[in-house]
Parts: C-alpha cells; structure tokens; sequence
C-alpha cells in the first residue's frame, strides 16, 4: 500500500446513526489547530471548549453537517454526512507541536466513493463565530486549497486498510479565510497491515461493546487521579519556567470529596491556569526559534534583546514571526552600531579557534559586518537554545497531551453550573421510536421480549408486576453482578404490533391487553399479578391480534368514562339501585393510582314523605351515604371522591376522601360535607366497578336518576 493509498481507516458506521443515510464511518480525521489571526486566536483552550459543547450537543442528539466545498464561495454546495466523536489531540505544523481537534466522519455512500477515487482529497472547517467556541460544520474540498498542507484524506475500497504510515507535519502557504480552510489532522490510529473487506450496504452492523457506567467510587477514583497529574504537570511546567512548583499552584489533594459542582473549582481553576502556562511555554518557544533563525542567517543583533523586543511586539499585536520578518526587511542593527560580546572569548569554544574562524571567513558572515566575537556568540546562543527547546520540547507535548484529556475528562466529570440562559442555547431532539435503558444485574434479555423495569430503575426480562417499557431489539447479556453494567435497546411506543394470544375473541377489540412474564400476552389474566402493556386493536384469529403497546401508560390515564345519557331511573321500588357504574378491568390498576369520581343525582318526581337514600361504592366498599332525606321534586345530591390504590392483585387496599351532600336539598342550598373512608381491602385482579346508588323507604310513585357520573384515573409519570 502506498504513502497515498487509505491512509485512514473506515468501518461500517455505529447502528444508531443508519438512519442518517450515512452508513460509513473515516475515523480520526483533522480539522483545525491551534493560530492566530486578526482578532481571533485560536487556542488550546478554544479548542478544548469546542470539543466539549460538540460532544454535549451529539449526546442530545445534534452532529455538525459534512458537505462537499464551502458555502459563500460560489462552489454547489451538497450534503456528505455529519461530523462525529470530536476529540483534542497534538499535530506538528510548521515544526511546532499544536493542539489539534480530530473528528470521524459520518459519510454516505457517495462521498466515500468520492473520497476513494481522490476527487475530495482535503477537508476544512468552517467557524461561523469565533466568539463561540463551536465548529459549525466541515467541507470537503476537490480543488481549492486548504490553509494547512496535511496529507491527503485517502481511502481504499473495497478493502479499507488502517493506516499505513502517520503523517509527521505540515505547513502553511494561503493567508486564512473567516470560514476558516484549516487543516485536517493526523489519525490517531496505530499502523498495521491488517484489512478487511467493506460489508454489503444492508448487512448487519458489527456487535459494539455496551457502554459501561463508572460507580460513585470510580468516578471519585478518576477525579482524584486526575487531580494529582494536574498537580504533577504544573509541577513540571513552574520547574522549566525557572520557579517552584509551590509558587505556581497548591497542589489538589482531595478532589473527590468534591460531590457537588461549586465544591470542586480547584480543578477547573488549575486547568485555566496551566493551560495559560501552556500558552506562554508556546510563546517562548516561537521568539527561541525566530531569533535562532535570525542568527542562523547572519543578522547583527544581541539575541537577548530581541528576546526581550519580540516578548514587548507581542503584547501590542505583532507576532514573533511578523516581527522577524521586519528585521529580515529593514535590519536589525546599523552596520557601526556596536557589536554583541563574547563572554567566554573564541579560545572557550570547545572545538576550538581555528574551525570558528575558518567557517566566519567561510560563511560569509565577516562580508556581511558581524564581528568574529558576535558569530561566536550568536554559535554559543543557537546551540544553548537548541538544547533548551528540546527538552522544553518534550515536557511541552506531554503536558499538551495530558491537558487535552483533563479538559475533556473535566467536562464530562464535573456538570455544568445550572443558570438562567443570557444567550441562544439550542438544544437537541431526540426523534425515532426507541430507548434505552440500564439492565439489572446477571441478567439475559432476548430480542423480541418485552422488557420491564423494576423499583430499582434497572430492568429485566418483564416479570409480571413490572412496569412495561418496551420490546427489545436486540440479545443483552448482564454477565456482572453490578446493575447498569450493560444497556438494552428498546422499541418505545406507542406502537403496533401483532403477537399471538392463547385465546381472544372478537369482542375483546378495545380491552387492556396485560403480560404476565416477557412473551405471554393475556385479555383477562387469571392471577392477581400482571403488568398492563397496551390495547388490542384488531382481531386477526382467535389466537392471534394487533396490540397498541403503550411504554409511557398514555392510554390508561385521564378520563376514562362518562355517563353521555340520563341513568338508569329508580322508581317504585325499595331495592338499592345502581344509578350509574363503571367497570375498571381486571388487573389494570397499578399502586399509586388515584381513581377520580364524581356523580350527581336529582329526584325527578316526588308523589309522598318516602326518603332517599344515596351511596357512593368503590367495588364492595362503602364510601359515603347521605342521610335518608324526605326530598322534593328536583332536590339534588352529589359525591366527589377521591380513591387512592395503595396495594393490589386478590388482596389490594384502597383510602378515598372527598365531598358528598349529606342532606339532599334544592339547587343552590346543598351543602357538600367532607368524607374519609379508612384503609379498606379491595381486589383488583377482577372488574373493579365504582358505582353510585339511590333507595327509597317505600315504593311508590317516586322517581331519581343520575345525570353526571365522570371517572378519572390519575397515573404518577
């Protein structure tokens, strides 16, 4: 394989992102460093925040666009995928290590075969707001150079190889556009020869490893971790600045004590101030290399004081680059101006006065007015700084790496300071039909089954009892002993499907279909322990239907009856009548309901002094009675109660409380009484009715009715 022949590795893209029509994944591409430009400077620390609000927002559900050529530019502009995993890292350019964000691109099929026959060779960014710490999409770019010269964005299908070699730097040539042409950045994966042949478009995606969550004790663990390499790498930082690790920072010594947010800013607060540390240890070594450089080319100039002027330009603007290009153009001394001293004299230098004074003669320095004593100085300063930069050169890398992973691993640590929005904060949607949740310990769920969630927040293959939240997609297996160790996927509703039944019949359209374990679906379930999962919507066979599965308990909640006609009339009899009443289905309860009634009733004729008495039930309990009243003709009672399922199944039990006319009176003189009715045992693994009944002393002519009779239940989300 060839310098030029996929240098970067592609792979079939992660399930979730299928529906995106972006079935590939480039892994470890790079899309901007760390410059300067104008009044925008890009640092380390702009980076490490763009990272951060990239990979939040593709946690909600939002990735950046991927398109081929930049808008504004008059290039057609067309959709190639989406941006993905944003990371920091550390590329070489122009010689100098910088802070580098890689991304994976999500592409489709034609971009990659774009990509693989070399027609999209480069990739750059495009910032919409530098105020704003975000990348707002990426281009693919066919002929219009990019800013940074990085190798070529090259794959190889249909074997698609890792890579085969790492790109060691780049250099710039074009001045910088504000939709930035920046550069792609090294991949960070390790060479090998290995390759694999692309799948089928529809073949199934590789099995990915479920994300695994730390426990508290791991995470206070990594915090405290953390903590000590930040400690150690200020350390090393003040030791190469020339002052003491003390005078630079307090080390952290128990950052995991830190549980809340305003408790634990002496992370962040070292990490702004090593990364200011980080930024000067770049700017000296920039003004090391400039002014070496200068000497290298044989200007007369005292390295010291250059030092001291490029530090002074740098503070008004003038970068130490600019600033070396001004003494190339105008120089920096006069010809008699005087000349920089050698301390040590040419008989100090270690390999002697006669190879110095041959290569001044030689170099034509001596042509050019430098002293013999300043080119010794200007040898002596070059090799002490060379020196000197590679070892700052290595500190510098591994602190650079190291700060990358703290800023990143901070931001996912500690959780952001919650406050009242001063700006647009968009947030991201999550559409589609599917969930996921944490699986319980040492446990197995089969694709197809219906999953529930126990007390605990985890879940299992549903046993009945539990709360339905859904069918799984896919075989999980739980193989530790700790809860949330692996994630199952599931449909979330509503949504329809056709299972099999032991029995149904076409009456049963309509009715609350339960499951009693993860595959047995049931109208009525013979036992007092079940979980309600949805409706049957259409019968297809005696065994077999169409359920609408419910995951969220929308369909058993609010209003569930109301009496759209006069009820039923009780006249001429002393036998309690039901004037209104309504079947809850077996099983359907679940503890913490509250069942919400409210019925009214009116004696519609009155012929003699016979009483009426009014009841209000839940089941077989007795909830409230109005006196036996000796009523007129229109007189009117009525109950509002409230009925709260504390236990359920053969041996459930309920409290209700509410208002009820005691004495049945005229429109506008009833007055309504509190009641209570003490715990009470009711099952609920049969119909469970909720009724209201009238009874006269005597039979005669008298006649009631109920005109109201609503009921609610109310379902804690």
């Amino acid at each position: 394989m060839s310098s030029l022949d996929g240098r970067y590795r592609v792979e079939p893209a992660p399930e979730r992102y299928r529906n995106l029509g972006t079935p590939w994944l480039v892994r470890g591409v790079p899309i901007v460093s760390t410059h300067e430009r104008g009044g925008f400077d890009c640092t380390s620390a702009w980076l490490a925040d763009a990272v951060a609000a990239a990979n939040t927002a593709e946690r909600g559900g939002y990735l950046p666009r991927l398109h081929s050529e930049h808008h504004d530019m008059g290039d057609p502009v067309a959709p190639a995928g989406f941006l993905s995993a944003q990371r920091l890292g550390l590329f070489e350019v122009e010689g100098i290590t910088r802070p580098t964000i890689f991304a994976d691109l999500l592409v489709t099929e034609e971009a990659l075969g774009r990509l693989a026959a070399g027609e999209l060779p480069y990739v750059s960014v495009e910032i919409n707001d530098p105020a704003t710490p975000a990348i707002s999409s990426a281009a693919l770019l066919a002929t219009r150079a990019p800013y940074f010269k990085y190798p070529l964005i090259t794959v190889s299908p249909p074997a698609v190889g890792v890579v085969d070699s790492q790109p060691r730097g780049g250099y710039c040539t074009a001045p910088l556009q504000w939709r930035s042409e920046m550069p792609p950045e090294m991949p960070p994966e390790t060479k090998t020869s290995e390759t694999k042949t692309l799948p089928e478009k529809n073949a199934d995606p590789p099995a990915v490893a479920p994300e695994s969550k730390p426990e508290a004790g791991a995470l206070a663990e990594l915090k405290q971790m953390l903590a000590e390499g930040l400690a150690a790498i200020t350390q090393q930082i003040a030791a190469l600045a020339g002052t003491s690790a003390a005078e630079k920072a307090s080390p952290v010594t128990k950052p995991a004590e830190a549980e809340k947010r305003s408790e634990a800013p002496d992370l962040s607060a070292k990490l702004v101030a090593l990364n200011g540390k980080v930024r000067a240890m770049e700017l000296e070594r920039e003004i090391a290399s400039e002014v070496r450089r200068l000497c290298d080319e044989g200007y007369a100039l005292d390295p010291a004081e250059t030092t001291t002027a490029m530090y002074a330009a740098e503070k008004k603007g003038t970068t130490p680059g600019d600033y070396a290009a001004l003494v190339r153009k105008h120089g920096y001394r006069s010809p008699d101006a005087p000349p920089p001293q050698h301390e040590k004299g040419i008989e100090a230098m270690p390999e002697g006065p006669e190879k110095w004074t041959k290569e001044y003669s030689a170099n034509g320095a001596k042509a050019r007015g430098v002293t013999l004593a300043g080119f010794l100085a200007m040898k002596e300063f070059r090799a002490k700084a060379a020196d000197r930069e590679r070892s700052r050169g290595r500190v510098l890398s591994i602190a650079l790496a190291l700060l990358a992973v703290l800023a990143l691993t901070l931001a996912l640590l500690l959780p952001p300071a919650l406050a009242a929005l001063t700006d647009d904060a968009p947030i991201g949607i999550e559409v589609g039909n599917q969930n996921t949740y944490g699986v319980s310990a040492s446990c197995t769920v089969y694709a197809g089954s219906m999953v529930g969630m126990q007390a605990t927040g985890y879940c299992r293959a549903l046993v009945a009892g539990d709360r339905f939240v859904g069918h799984a997609k896919a075989k999980v297996v739980e193989g530790t002993a700790a809860d949330g160790g692996a994630n199952v996927n599931v449909y979330r509703g509503p949504y329809w499907s056709q299972v099999t039944f032991s029995s149904i019949a076409v009456t049963d359209v309509g009715k609350a279909v339960f499951a009693t374990d993860d595959a047995t679906y049931v109208i009525d379930p013979a036992n007092g322990v079940s979980s309600r999962v949805g409706t049957l919507v259409r019968y297809v066979s005696s065994t077999a239907g169409v359920v609408e599965f419910d995951t969220a308990g929308h369909l058993a909640e609010g209003l569930v009856y109301a009496l759209d006609a006069a009820g039923t009339a009780h006249t001429n009899s002393t036998d309690e009548t039901a004037l209104a009443s309504f079947d809850i289905q077996a099983n359907s309860l679940q503890v913490g309901d509250v069942i919400e009634v409210f019925g009214q009733a009116v004696a519609s004729a009155t012929t003699s002094t016979t009483t009426l008495t009014l009841k209000l039930y839940a089941d077989t309990e007795e909830l409230a009675a109005s006196d036996a009243t000796d009523v007129a003709t229109s007189d009117l009672g009525f109950f509002h109660a409230f009925i709260v399922i504390r236990a359920v199944g053969s041996s459930g039990n309920l409290v209700a409380s509410g208002t009820y006319v005691k004495t049945l009176a005229a429109e506008g003189t009833a007055t309504a009484l509190p009641f209570f009715t003490a715990q009470a045992t009711e099952a609920t693994n049969a119909t469970f009715t909720v009724k209201m009944t009238a009874d006269w002393s005597a039979a005669d002519a008298n006649s009631c009715r109920a005109d109201v009779f609503n009921v609610f239940i109310h379902r804690a989300r």
